[in-house]
């Protein structure tokens, strides 16, 4: 009788033992995974950023090409034209490319010169949290549903 109880009483021991070993994994595992959210919203910061230096450069680059057009005699409107964006875009593109032969050339009917309104989009903007909060909901709900 003593023998089945202190077998017992090992095995509920032993039991106990790995419960608590898996218990300390659930809980650093889980600590873990909520680390992920930031690491992600760090990744998805640094990615806008290098996003937003990669279209500068390309518009720079655009701005360059355009500005070649207008240094060969090219006039405003026949650049936009053949480039089918406005007059407006491709001040703002000669601009971005560094060159002042953007406001060489009139803007206006009366000759009135405008400055280059810089070229904008919503990826410039950085992540918000309900942006970062929609990519880790998407993760969880396709993690979860692997369970």
């Amino acid at each position: 009788m003593m023998e089945v109880r202190a077998k017992r009483a090992a095995e509920r021991e032993a039991r106990e033992r790995a419960n608590i070993t898996d218990l300390t994994e659930f809980f650093v595992q889980s600590e873990l995974h909520d680390d992920v959210d930031v690491w992600l919203r760090e990744q998805i910061a640094k990615v806008t950023t290098e996003a937003k230096t990669r279209r500068q450069q390309h518009r720079a680059a655009a701005g360059t090409a355009l500005k070649a057009m207008l240094d060969r005699g090219e006039t405003l409107s026949a650049i936009a034209e053949q480039a089918e964006i406005t007059v407006a875009k491709v001040r703002t593109y000669l601009g971005l490319a560094g060159g002042g032969a953007a406001d060489s050339q009139p803007a206006t009917q009366n000759g009135a010169s405008r400055p280059a309104a810089p070229l904008s989009s919503d990826l410039d903007a950085p992540p918000n949290d309900a942006d970062i909060a929609g990519v880790i909901d998407a993760a969880d709900a396709a993690a979860e549903a692997r369970l």
